[in-house]
């Protein structure tokens, strides 16, 4: 259950926090939010690959492709989680009483 719900978590997030398609930041987490989805094979591949190792013993080949898929998986969550965060910060400047122009 894991391995789907984190992914959409991120997935959701992104998509809430990229409103405006004419801006280039949130095109960037309107793009993310698809990116993270691949989190889901990259998990599968990595917990397959580990549990053949576990049950037949380490190789080169399958410790060396489990990193490779989990090193890519937390590239793209840590990548997403950032862009998060600096649209939450950005809404939350832009909404604060010392940007907005009323008089």
């Amino acid at each position: 259950v894991f391995l789907l719900a984190y992914p959409l978590m991120f997935f959701t997030g992104a998509r809430l926090l990229a409103r405006d398609p004419q801006h280039a930041f949130d095109r960037m987490g309107r793009l993310l939010a698809f990116v993270v989805l691949a989190c889901i094979p990259l998990d599968a591949l990595e917990n397959v690959l580990l549990w053949r190792m576990i049950t037949n013993g380490a190789t080169d080949g399958p410790m060396h492709l489990a990193t490779i898929a989990a090193s890519a998986k937390f590239l793209v969550v840590l990548t997403v989680a950032l862009w998060r965060v600096a649209a939450i910060v950005r809404r939350v400047i832009t909404r604060s009483p010392s940007h907005s122009s009323t008089t």
